[in-house]
């Protein structure tokens, strides 16, 4: 790895260091969360050692340019040094979680992307109830991966275990089981025509229903779900 990430990584590490013994030095640990993670994956990524060999990086929609490390931090109320590697959560879930774990209130009339998960947040591990979507907006004139297999379609959705990536302007399709395919190596499409079929319904109706930033109108109007 580079000898100037490396020195990146240890300037944050002083760093945060001094902002945690300051909130120490101010009584302030005890009653402030301390959240660490990230919106997305790493670039470069030094031939996935950024990314513990997960697929692509940043400006991607596979494993290596979303998932991220989350560590949360909320002394007498969340357990040291306790690791979750079961339940899933997105930034999307946040908001609702910490107003949970709070008291503050939701405001009223509003549907949120995420879901509290808050239980994850304290220790508890928990299978999440709602589906994870994301939309890259890639197109022609977007952001092109050097190594084609690094360019993912611009549509995904999780559910549980199961993962599809499409795009909505052409008949890629891509399914991958996560908990025995971290990788993103094995495509499953045409093993489970049901499930795709349900998956890419539902993503391509949460992705027309929105408004689509810097997208070419003949991208979309070709979609077939």
């Amino acid at each position: 790895m580079p000898r100037n990430f490396k020195a990146v990584l240890a300037e944050y590490d002083k760093q945060i260091g001094r902002l945690l013994d300051g909130m120490k030095q101010l009584g302030l640990d005890k009653n402030t969360i301390v959240i660490f993670t990230s919106d997305n994956g790493p670039m470069p990524y030094y031939e996935k050692q950024r990314t513990n060999g997960l697929r692509s990086m940043k400006c991607s929609l596979y494993e290596g340019g979303i998932r991220m490390p989350f560590v949360i931090c909320w002394p007498d109320h969340i357990p040291a040094g306790k690791v979750d590697r079961q339940s899933v959560v997105c930034s999307v879930d946040l908001f609702p979680s910490l107003c949970a774990m709070t008291g503050a209130k939701l405001p009223e009339g509003f549907v949120y992307s995420g879901e509290d998960m808050s239980l994850v947040f304290l220790g508890n591990p928990k299978t999440r109830t709602t589906d994870l979507m994301w939309e890259f907006g890639r197109n022609a004139f977007f952001y092109q991966h050097k190594k084609p297999e690094n360019k993912s379609p611009h549509l995904a959705i999780r559910r549980e275990d199961m993962k599809l990536l499409l795009n909505s302007f052409d008949d890629r399709i891509e399914l991958y089981d996560l908990r025995k395919d971290p990788y993103e190596q094995r495509n499953l499409a045409e093993k489970y025509p049901a499930l795709v079929k349900e998956l890419s319904e539902r993503v391509i109706h949460w992705w027309n229903d929105r408004m689509q930033v810097g997208t070419n109108s003949s991208e979309t109007s070709s979609s077939k779900f």
